[in-house]
């Protein structure tokens, strides 16, 4: 009996090991289908009461003068990782360090650029879901710290 405990024990931990190691590559792949532009991932780390991403870049679309749309070196999402399973997402706390955003515009006057395009991109993929299906997420605080804008 203590055999199969021991078993199961070290296939869950197998598990959780190669799920949190594709989890990056698996993120950036479905950002990247979703924004068509490349999308990288250097690292996320879960925990009961936090899940952090480190290192997120999103290139920018094609023919922009500006190599990155955005990048942001630590992002934390502070609640206990249970609620995510409601309908309500209560999130105590978003902490995100090391902030640039690329922001480039079709012309002088018009406010028309590269988000617009990222995020026409993503409206286009993104599958339409009925109003008793969405998930409604409460951010309680947000905290942003070292912001570059171009």
């Amino acid at each position: 009996m203590m055999g199969l405990i021991l078993a199961l024990c070290l296939l869950l931990a197998l598990a959780i090991s190669i799920v949190s190691h594709q989890a990056p590559s698996y993120a950036a792949r479905n950002l990247s289908n979703k924004m068509q532009v490349p999308v990288t991932v250097g690292d996320i780390s879960f925990s009961v009461d936090k899940i952090s991403v480190y290192d997120f870049t999103v290139y920018n679309v094609p023919d922009s003068a500006l190599e990155k749309a955005c990048s942001i070196k630590e992002l934390s999402a502070h609640n206990n990782i249970f609620t995510y399973l409601d309908d309500v997402v209560t999130v105590e706390l978003i902490n995100i360090k090391g902030v640039y955003l690329g922001l480039e515009f079709d012309t002088a006057k018009e406010a028309t650029g590269n988000w617009t395009t990222i995020m026409n991109n993503v409206e286009n993929s993104t599958t339409k879901v009925n109003e008793e299906d969405k998930q409604v997420i409460e951010i309680k605080k947000l905290v942003i710290r070292d912001i570059e804008v171009d």
